[in-house]
């Protein structure tokens, strides 16, 4: 787990911030390069780091190391874009640091950490549509120095320190050495003036003349590099100055710096990154001041002031130690002297022995390495030190010279005083060349004012050239899964050397693909077999691709004896993309047996397997007897995705006739394309236990009164059946004839008939109904069938009337009670409440009645009182004594007969009166006149009367018209009366009572009358006027009378 304080912002610091390899390698490559990248992360790996960093096979970390880049890698692949990373267009990424957590083993020396290196990732890695190439590793805790020094191996620099570590290289002097860790770490010092040479970065001034007091400037602040040559373009010096500034601030001090650098070397150890493992013969070695080679013994020192050269008067010479000459012992003659002190600008002096060395010859590339074919270009300097000029011939020999080609132009230089000029020497080495060989081509320069002659030997290395072909070269390929596929290929190796080939068949789904064998050797122009095997597990879909690439990597040996070890490197690669076959499978599932009635319907819910690993586009259809169908709810064509089951709901609809106990089988096919997958339905048929029953449903009956419903059953069902009856009802007396029949399925076994009898009780009421429902159960225990029948009762409409008084008595004499109060019963002797209307038949004109309701509402079978009174009538038509017959009337307002009349009779007792009454109260007359007046005789009773009439008063004589009249009850006469006067009466009033006495002298009756006998007769004013008050008078008077008769 990484540390909390190693954020990616802190990751970011170091890649581009202020102390940063960004910073530094602009200031070491004077802004040649710019660093610039992003931080991302961080991520987790699939395994610990001693599985990836333990030593395997000589190297200090797995060989599965690579896997760790490749998890990292996959891992930023959702959240980077990597094909911003190259910039060239290489489809190859820059570069990419890996950043692990803990500890590096470099430092700690715990050998399961993992060492901070540089490398190529060993196969093929592409995301974003680029490949994976260089990248390097550090630990978290790694300080800046160890990202420049792994970032200079990407750039191409060499490791300067001695890889066997039996000496320690150049030391703090070069960030390839140990100057990675000035400062502990986090101010690394400058590459050396050799590694910004070989960089491009800085090209160095060539000196090959006499120069007095050259001035050299300090490294940190401008690219200033001197190269001495020597006699041989192999070997030569370069000087720098290095003052402590800027990332050189850390050194052990300031002076000049003399590298010896031995091309050859250099040639030859590069590719294996030991350029500096031959202590005694370096490719970069440090001439250093002290005269003690201290960088050239193991663990001694890495470097320190006294390597600086500074003060020196004698210098660097072929005899000073450490000294000018070649490896070999060469005198160089060269002398670097008159050295000042350090700072930033250092003079030196340079001497190269007087003319004797008219002639020189000078290269900064005399050893390369070609491939058979390819034209190197050797670019070199031919210069005279003579002070009167020269002319220089130019030829080329050597055990290779045929290889070279050298301009005509080149042959012959006339050179000026001291001057140079620069001439091109090609070498190709011719096509077929084995690798390893040496050409050795010499240019050779001979001066004519002095004869002297200089060479300069190219030795040319040739390289082995990976050349295979492989056949057939198969890009795309098509696997079925499940089902391996092998291709055979045949490698034939077209190159220059033996090839040991080591085979990688890689891709994200690996495992889908192998290579055997995985290693061959193949001599040149010799063949070899391999065979790749593609195996798509089952269950991958259709249309899938994997992008494989099979790489050819060559083995290829870097070091020396005690420190070799083999690299791969690709060679060749052949990208194939296998395409995932389209597989057609379908498989039903278990489809049970099921059992349906007769015109029933099952509900399948089948199972359909995509086993392929495409989409399915199926069409469903099946075979079935006839009259049978089946649908299905979402149609016949339906689509199942790769290697996923598809429910397809279905009805299957058995005909209403088939019979019981058959079984059938439906067959159905899924179609996808010409594929047919088959399975089967079977169905057993159960009997249907189905009957039919028609007949009455509804009937009307009397209390009491059976009544009978017909019933026909009828046999709907696919088989034999045995059925019994039960009634359900609410208790009215019920049963079914017959209550057990058999019943077939043919038109004439099929039908019973069946007789349901029904009797409501005596006291049912009207529209009272039961309804019972019958039962019918079939043989196998189930109710196949219900028929409700309802019986409702008849209404009946029948009553009775009883009068409780029959004769009443009415006395006329009572005035106010005068009426006669009766009570009837009503009876309701019929099955329904019924509303009864009362009326009276036969009372006289005159009479009225008083009923306390002439409506009356009795329930069923119950009676209810009814109260009226009859009242005679008054006035001009009153009673008449005797019996009166009439009827009360009661009629049902629910019934169709007749109403029930009762007779009644009600006795109207005797009341006898009568009164008599002039017509005129009172009368006037003369004296001894003769007067005749009417009388009105009444009859007050209600019997028949015969009145005798008389009279008594102050009159001479009278007589009545009748002397006896009949009266009828309330009935009246009008009777003349003739009085006369005495003639002798005076003049004044005289009383006259008339009298009206009945026969059986019971009663009697009179009324005054007032005679006025006018004497002496008068005028008719004065009288008629005393008449008329008179009359007034008697009119009062016999009202009184009246009145007191009355009561």
């Amino acid at each position: 787990v990484h540390s909390s304080s190693n954020s990616i912002t802190t990751l970011q610091n170091r890649l581009t911030g202020t102390n940063s390899m960004k910073s530094y390698y602009e200031e070491v490559s004077y802004d040649n390069i710019t660093v610039d990248g992003k931080a991302h992360g961080w991520y987790e790996s699939s395994e610990t780091m001693a599985y990836y960093g333990a030593p395997e096979g000589g190297s200090s970390d797995s060989r599965s190391f690579y896997k760790l880049v490749r998890e990292a890698v996959l891992a930023a692949n959702p959240t980077v874009d990597f094909s911003k990373y190259d910039t060239n267009g290489d489809r190859i990424i820059d570069g990419i640091c890996l950043v692990h957590a803990g500890p590096d083993e470099a430092t700690t020396g715990i050998s399961d950490a993992i060492w901070s290196k540089q490398s190529v990732y060993p196969g093929t890695l592409r995301v974003d549509g680029v490949y994976v190439g260089y990248y390097f590793t550090v630990s978290e805790q790694s300080p800046i120095g160890v990202y420049v020094h792994e970032f200079g191996h990407m750039l191409g620099l060499p490791d300067l320190y001695d890889t066997d570590y039996s000496s320690t290289g150049v030391g703090v002097w070069d960030v390839m050495g140990s100057g990675a860790w000035n400062n502990w770490g986090r101010t690394p010092g400058h590459l050396s003036a050799w590694s910004k040479v070989h960089l491009g970065w800085v090209t160095p001034t060539t000196i090959s003349n006499y120069a007095e007091g050259r001035e050299i400037q300090y490294v940190s602040g401008s690219p200033d590099v001197i190269k001495i040559p020597t006699t041989t373009s192999r070997e030569f010096f370069l000087l720098e100055n290095r003052y402590r500034a800027g990332y050189d601030r850390y050194l052990p001090g300031d002076g000049l710096l003399i590298w010896h650098i031995d091309n050859s070397v250099i040639q030859q150890y590069l590719p294996y990154n030991m350029v500096n493992n031959n202590e005694n013969r370096k490719g970069v070695d440090l001439e250093e001041a002290s005269g003690t080679q201290d960088l050239d013994i193991r663990g001694y020192n890495d470097g320190d002031n006294n390597d600086l050269w500074k003060n020196r008067l004698t210098g660097f010479t072929p005899d000073s130690t450490p000294n000018s000459r070649l490896y070999d012992g060469t005198d160089t003659k060269i002398r670097v002297f008159n050295i000042s002190a350090a700072g930033t600008i250092m003079t030196i002096d340079i001497d190269f022995g007087g003319d004797s060395y008219a002639v020189f010859l000078d290269t900064m590339t005399s050893n390369m390495n070609a491939a058979p074919g390819e034209t190197l270009v050797y670019n070199i300097t031919v210069g005279t030190r003579s002070s009167v000029g020269d002319t220089v011939r130019l030829s080329l020999i050597g055990s290779h010279a045929s290889w070279g080609t050298l301009e005509a132009r080149y042959t012959t230089l006339v050179l000026g005083p001291k001057a140079n000029n620069k001439v091109q020497v090609k070498v190709t080495p011719p096509a077929g060349t084995s690798h390893g060989v040496e050409g050795q081509v010499i240019l050779k320069a001979r001066s004519d004012a002095a004869g002297l002659i200089a060479e300069l030997e190219m030795i040319t290395l040739v390289r082995q050239v990976h050349l295979l072909t492989v056949t057939p070269d198969p890009r795309t390929v098509t696997v079925v899964p499940g089902t391996p596929k092998h291709i055979d290929m045949t490698i034939t190796n077209a190159g220059n050397g033996l090839e040991n080939i080591t085979l990688s068949l890689d891709a994200d789904r690996g495992y889908w693909g192998s290579v055997t064998p995985k290693r061959v050797s193949i001599d040149v122009l010799e063949i070899a077999q391999v065979r790749i095997t593609f195996s798509v597990p089952k269950g991958e879909l259709a249309g899938v691709e994997e992008d494989f690439e099979l790489v050819l990597f060559s083995e290829v040996l870097i070091g020396a004896e005690g420190g070799s070890e083999v690299t791969l490197i690709p060679t060749k690669q052949i990208p194939i993309t296998l395409v995932v076959s389209e597989v057609v499978a379908l498989r039903w599932g278990p489809i049970h047996t099921e059992h349906v009635l007769p015109g029933g319907t099952i509900a399948y819910e089948l199972l359909l397997f995509n086993e392929g690993n495409g989409d399915a586009n199926v069409t469903i259809a099946y075979q079935a007897p006839d009259e049978w169908t089946l649908e299905f709810s979402d149609g016949d064509n339906v689509t199942i995705p790769a290697f996923q089951p598809i429910t397809l709901k279905a009805n299957v609809t058995a005909p209403l006739g088939v019979p019981a106990g058959s079984f059938i089988t439906i067959e159905i096919c899924a179609a996808n394309g010409m594929e047919f997958f088959y399975s089967m339905i079977g169905i057993d048929i159960d009997q249907r236990y189905q009957l039919a029953v028609s007949g009455q449903a509804f009937k009307f009956g009397d209390p009491g009164e059976q009544v009978e419903f017909e019933l026909t059953t009828t046999n709907l069902g696919n088989g034999d059946d045995r059925v019994s009856l039960s009634i359900l009802g609410n208790g009215w007396e019920s049963e079914a004839r017959p209550n057990l029949f058999q019943l077939g399925t043919g038109p004439v076994d099929e039908v019973s008939h069946i007789t349901v009898l029904m009797t409501p009780p005596e006291d049912a009421r009207a529209f009272e109904e039961d309804t019972i429902s019958v039962i019918f159960t079939s043989d196998n225990g189930e109710v196949t069938a219900t028929f409700a029948v309802t019986l409702t009762v008849n209404p009946i409409t029948s009553f009775t009337v009883e009068t409780e008084i029959i004769t009443d008595t009415i006395d006329p004499s009572k005035p106010g009670v005068n009426k006669a109060t009766y009570y009837v019963h009503i009876r309701n002797t019929g099955n329904q409440e019924d509303l009864f209307h009362v009326g009276l038949i036969g009372l006289p004109n005159g009479w009225t009645s008083e009923f306390v309701n002439r409506m009356i509402s009795v329930p069923a079978n119950k009676q209810k009182l009814l109260e009226f009174s009859i009242i005679p009538p008054d006035g001009d038509s009153p009673a008449v004594a005797g019996i009166l017959s009439f009827k009360v009337h009661v009629a049902s307002e629910l019934g169709t007969g007749e109403p029930v009349e009762s007779p009644l009779q009600v006795t109207i007792l005797a009341n006898r009166g009568h009164s008599i009454r002039p017509l005129q109260p009172s009368y006037i007359a003369p004296s001894g006149s003769k007067l005749t007046f009417r009388v009105l005789v009444v009859n007050e009773g209600n019997v028949p009367e015969i009145l005798t009439l008389s009279a008594v008063g102050e009159v001479e004589s009278y007589s009545y018209e009748f002397a006896e009249i009949s009266l009828e009850p309330f009935g009246q006469r009008v009777v003349n009366l003739t009085i006369r006067l005495s003639s002798t009466e005076e003049d004044r009033s005289y009383d006259l009572s008339v009298i009206a006495t009945t026969k059986d002298v019971t009663n009697q009756a009179s009324t005054p009358v007032i005679l006025e006998v006018d004497g002496v007769p008068s005028t008719p004013g004065p009288a008629a006027v005393v008449a008329l008050l008179a009359i007034a008078v008697v009119t009062m008077s016999f009202l009184a009378t009246a009145r007191r008769r009355r009561r």
